[in-house]
């Protein structure tokens, strides 16, 4: 039988909030421990990019997420099967649609 590997949403504060949106607004990332230990190294599942140019898909190894400054918050959502990951999740993950552009400005000349 399979065992898992955790599975959290981790949130970091923004080091540049989107003065357009006031309220606070967090990074948010899909974190998985190499181990079961919760201070263990990892990868972090995340989109990148901005609002005015699109985002894309990316995954890379990350210390425990406490040791980061901008660390926020880390709730356990689940586990993934070891024959799914990191293979088939991370297919998955790619086949999830990114956010959209989502502001254009007109500069006036």
């Amino acid at each position: 039988m399979a065992t898992g590997h955790p599975l959290y949403k981790t949130k970091y504060s923004l080091s540049l909030p989107d003065p357009m949106i006031p309220q606070p607004r967090h990074h948010t990332v899909l974190f998985v421990p190499l181990t079961s230990s919760s201070d263990s190294p990892g990868t972090i599942h995340h989109v990148i990019g901005n609002l005015v140019s699109g985002m894309a898909y990316a995954s890379r190894s990350e210390p425990p997420p406490e040791e980061n400054e901008m660390f926020f918050s880390r709730e356990l959502l689940g586990s993934v099967s070891t024959d799914d990951y990191p293979k088939k999740a991370e297919k998955t993950l790619r086949e999830v649609p990114v956010p959209p552009v989502q502001r254009k400005f007109r500069w006036k000349r």
